[in-house]
């Protein structure tokens, strides 16, 4: 099982020498990134007046900080960051690649391999931790993928209750893991 585990660190800035909090995330049971290669380096966050980006191990700015907030501290295929009060994710250089599903204030997390990914018309579809989209977003509502299967359904509505909120539907179904080795 893979689970996203949040942490507020104190960063030493290279650029200020000031330490700076920042929201570090970690994965356990699993590897996040594919084996690093001279195709893949590996990025670290670094920050500048306030906004954040990523630098490769000798310092040199590889991602210019434009995000307001990170949610990855290292990587070398996929990070999450918050853009325009999103959370995207993106490559190694920097390109958007989808928008994640914010659940419990952080992206989604990744169960049985993927993630929820939100398109511009908020359907719902899923992505692995290398950045590859899945499934194209295409479901009213979706729940993780457990035991093999996700519970998504094509239409439906969103009902507000205070600070919580469900999602209420009469044509739930189930779509089978593509990632599953049964399938």
């Amino acid at each position: 099982m893979w689970s996203f585990r949040f942490s507020l660190s104190l960063v030493k800035s290279a650029c200020t020498g000031i330490c700076l909090p920042v929201l570090f995330s970690c994965q356990t049971n699993a590897p996040v990134d594919a084996p690093v290669t001279a195709s893949a380096p590996m990025l670290y966050v670094m920050e500048e007046q306030g906004l954040y980006g990523y630098a490769d191990s000798v310092g040199q700015v590889q991602i210019e900080p434009v995000y307001q907030l990170i949610f990855t501290d290292s990587f070398s295929t996929l990070a999450f960051v918050v853009e325009n009060s999103d959370i995207i994710g993106i490559n190694g250089q920097g390109d958007s690649l989808f928008r994640v599903f914010n659940y419990d204030n952080g992206p989604d997390y990744v169960s049985e391999g993927l993630f929820r990914i939100i398109d511009e018309n908020h359907l719902f579809g899923f992505a692995d931790t290398l950045g590859n989209v899945v499934i194209v977003p295409q479901y009213k509502f979706a729940f993780p993928f457990e035991e093999g299967k996700a519970k998504v359904t094509g239409q439906g509505e969103r009902e507000i209750d205070g600070e919580y909120s469900k999602w209420v539907s009469d044509d739930w179904f189930y779509i089978p893991n593509p990632l599953s080795e049964t399938n």
